[in-house]
């Protein structure tokens, strides 16, 4: 999970008491209980769209169905349960001071049956299934079978993915009915993996080169295949051996990540695919990529606590993150305009804009309300 939190001054914790129940009211002993706490979905491009938190506890229920989570006043809550072949979830908001025990009644679990089609063979593909906006996920490994059944889901809205290792295929979604088998509706796999911004190419090596069309030598970059990542420097002909070199990850296609020039390195750059030729992929050393300092906050107070993603480009938009140095959130990205995107422990989203100038620069994103 993509996370992004960042601790500034003193948090207040209250205790929220959970009481687990079995479709019958008895209290649910032993099950196991997860409260993510700020739950927001961020859709920011075709690669990065995602549930994600603040902060995932977790707990088990004591003999009365009662499991506590020390999270601040006024959180949005998103708690889910499970006791063998039930489960459930509820949302609320966490109250100050001890309060009434949030309810959670469980329910018998589902079952998805479906088929999937495709031209080519999906071995080696895996059908993810996510359930309780990310409270639990289910992977299933495919083989020649284009069916499958996915069974013991909670009942509810569940997100279906397709993905060949770290590759997205198909994203989809589906509704479990408690108790019930329900048919899904086939799924047809194109022939494109949604990667975003970042090119599949069917390449041996890159070549690396500046504005003025030289070489660059020294500078690393990395590429994926579908289940692992790999990077090298280029050499004096600026010039990165993919197939034969240093790092083994396979055959070709590969994507390149455009975003990595210079990783591990003093100075980071955002790459640009010029073309693919004899099997090469010619990629040009773009803008710099130098330091964005964002602090959030409310009242003249600085944000206790916060989820923040900085998004570049236009219609392949590019999602950067980086950590929290001092009192500010530090992400290299690259001058021009970018979209803030911010989550806050209620679960609520700002957004905002603004054009970064060269070089390092500060910004406070100044939230109202209470």
């Amino acid at each position: 999970m993509l996370t992004t939190l960042a601790l500034v001054g003193v948090l207040v914790f209250g205790q929220t008491e959970v009481r687990v129940l079995r479709p019958d009211g008895r209290a649910a002993a032993a099950a196991k209980v997860t409260c993510q706490v700020g739950l927001a979905r961020f859709a920011l491009s075709a690669d990065f769209e995602r549930w994600s938190a603040l902060q995932r506890l977790e707990a088990e229920s004591d003999a009365g169905g009662a499991a506590h989570f020390a999270v601040e006043p006024g959180a949005r809550l998103t708690v889910f349960a499970r006791q063998g072949n039930l489960a459930g979830w509820v949302e609320s908001v966490a109250e100050d001071g001890a309060g009434t025990p949030l309810a959670l009644t469980l329910q018998p679990t589902g079952e998805l049956d479906g088929k999937l089609s495709s031209r080519r063979s999906l071995r080696g593909y895996t059908l993810r299934a996510s359930a309780a906006r990310g409270g639990e996920t289910r992977n299933l490994e495919l083989g020649s079978d284009e069916e499958w059944t996915l069974s013991d889901l909670p009942s509810g809205e569940i997100e279906l993915e397709l993905r060949y290792g770290n590759w997205l295929a198909l994203r989809k979604s589906a509704t479990v009915v408690a108790g019930k088998k329900t048919k899904v509706p086939v799924l047809k796999v194109g022939e494109e993996f949604l990667l975003g911004p970042d090119p599949l190419v069917d390449a041996q090596k890159i070549r690396l080169i500046g504005a003025d069309k030289k070489p660059v030598a020294g500078r690393k970059m990395a590429w994926s295949a579908p289940h692992m990542d790999g990077w090298m420097p280029s050499d004096e002909e600026g010039e990165i051996a993919l197939v034969g070199g240093g790092v083994m990850i396979g055959p070709p296609p590969f994507v390149l990540r455009l975003g990595s020039l210079g990783i591990d390195q003093e100075e980071r750059f955002l790459g640009k695919l010029v073309g693919v030729k004899s099997g090469t992929a010619l990629v040009e050393v773009g803008p710099r990529l130098e330091p964005l300092l964002v602090k959030v906050t409310r009242g003249e107070k600085a944000l206790a606590r916060f989820q923040l993603f900085a998004v570049s480009g236009g219609e392949e938009p590019r999602v950067w993150y980086g950590k929290l140095e001092g009192d500010a959130f530090r992400v290299l990205v690259p001058p021009g305009e970018l979209r803030l995107v911010v989550g806050t422990a209620d679960g609520k989203l700002h957004e905002e804009k603004l054009v970064k100038p060269a070089g390092e620069f500060a910004y406070e994103v100044r939230l109202t309300g209470e």
